[in-house]
């Protein structure tokens, strides 16, 4: 769909083994693919023009902002609100819960799995390692980091995503993670 000729580039950054596609970006909007869901929703930095107008017809749902920092989704599809994504590293496979949120997110930022994939080589070349993990979000990090053998505190200052943190572990089952719900 892109070829670097055309002076385009889907992979902006390496979200290698994690089930997700960039498939547009322009006008101010992102089109992307997180398992089987496709959604249309704003990006700042998406300058251009869109150029592959059909696919965006296609989109499961539509991010409509009512406000700077809130809004809502919007469905053209039957699918699910809240489902699953697989993230496959080099040893381990993972599954982390999405949900389509009013703030535009949905539990998962996909330009992290190049931190992800980071997390779990160091992880492997240090013995006895802990991770503190700040401003933890939905804690991906952390469970890469308890599955490749760290001890890992989680802290997040939000009990909504310290409650979905704790959903993405039991997906995985990782029970050995301390939780902390707190401000860095």
């Amino acid at each position: 769909k892109f070829s670097k000729s055309d002076g385009y580039s889907p992979f902006l950054s390496n979200t290698n083994g994690l089930d997700y596609e960039l498939i547009d970006a322009g006008n101010g909007r992102k089109l992307e693919r997180f398992g089987s869901h496709l959604l249309d929703r704003p990006e700042i930095e998406a300058i251009g023009d869109k150029t592959l107008i059909d696919e965006w017809e296609n989109a499961d749902f539509y991010f409509h902002e009512e406000s700077e920092k809130k809004g809502s989704w919007q469905s053209k599809s039957n699918k699910q609100r809240v489902w699953e994504l697989d993230y496959k590293s080099e040893n381990f496979d993972f599954k982390f819960k999405l949900e389509l949120s009013r703030f535009k997110h949905i539990g998962i930022f996909p330009e992290q799995a190049a931190n992800w994939q980071f997390i779990e080589e160091k992880i492997a070349k240090t013995p006895n390692c802990k991770v503190l993990n700040l401003f933890a979000y939905t804690a991906a990090a952390s469970i890469v980091a308890s599955k490749a053998g760290a001890e890992v505190v989680n802290v997040e200052a939000l009990k909504q995503l310290s409650d979905w943190s704790k959903t993405n572990a039991e997906l995985n089952g990782i029970d050995n993670i301390r939780w902390l719900v707190d401000d860095a």
